[in-house]
């Protein structure tokens, strides 16, 4: 059984780490380092019977800083309705299921979350996903949920120096790994 509860630092914030650095393989090395990540996002965690399986962090923030890519800003700042008051969008920056939950539907609970949670504020959600050769694919998971891929960025890390660019656990020296931008639209039709 999935049920999904709001973050609490001091409860959650060592089992956090823990999951990201076992199931993610690059990135947070400290619990400062996801502390100060998690600060500026809502978080929610999932437990699978009462353990621990996975989490996701998202926000509310302009277009332009939750797609990292300027091609795609530009394709979907002409097609999207924005809310009054700006430009804003739900950026999706961490969504991590423990492996041993994989495959239990609790991915697809803290996207739903996120969605109810964004549904009625903004016009659509985004997620980067990098794609680890290593990890399952995110793909299957986010369609489930109604969202599309947008377009895939081959060696897009390597190419625009972002943050795992140097960390990668899969790849010898600089990451080669690909990227994935995916959306949904939320109550807002887009004009294709």
């Amino acid at each position: 059984m999935v049920t999904i509860e709001t973050y609490e630092k001091k409860a959650h914030i060592l089992e956090l780490l823990k999951i990201v650095q076992i199931n993610r393989g690059s990135g947070y090395k400290s619990v400062k380092e996801l502390e100060e990540t998690l600060r500026r996002h809502t978080v929610f965690v999932a437990r699978y019977d009462g353990e621990i399986a996975g989490f996701v962090a998202f926000r509310m923030c302009p277009l332009e800083e939750a797609i990292l890519v300027e091609e795609a800003v530009n394709h979907f700042e002409k097609r999207l309705t924005f809310a009054v008051g700006g430009h804003l969008v739900g950026s999706i920056t961490l969504l991590v299921v423990d492996r041993e939950f994989q495959k239990k539907k609790v991915g697809s609970k803290l996207i739903q979350k996120v969605v109810e949670k964004l549904n009625g504020k903004v016009s659509a959600v985004f997620l980067q996903s990098w794609n680890n050769p290593t990890n399952p694919a995110v793909e299957p998971l986010m369609k489930s949920q109604g969202f599309e891929p947008w377009k895939v960025y081959e060696n897009f890390y390597r190419k625009h120096k972002v943050g795992i660019a140097s960390q990668c656990p899969v790849c010898p020296g600089i990451c080669q790994c690909s990227m994935t931008v995916f959306y949904r639209l939320l109550g807002n039709k887009c004009d294709e």
